[in-house]
């Protein structure tokens, strides 16, 4: 993601901020569905 702090408008800042927001959100849910899905195939192997 290119960050372009000295050509944003008000606008801009503030969409880029709620899409910074709904990235770390779904990287939360991809790395909790990793998480579990690790935990998932240890518990199948035993």
């Amino acid at each position: 993601m290119i960050a372009r702090l000295s050509t944003t408008r008000p606008g801009e800042q503030c969409r880029d901020r709620a899409f910074t927001r709904m990235n770390a959100i779904f990287g939360r849910i991809l790395l909790f569905f990793v998480i579990n899905g690790r935990l998932y195939e240890c518990i199948v192997a035993k």
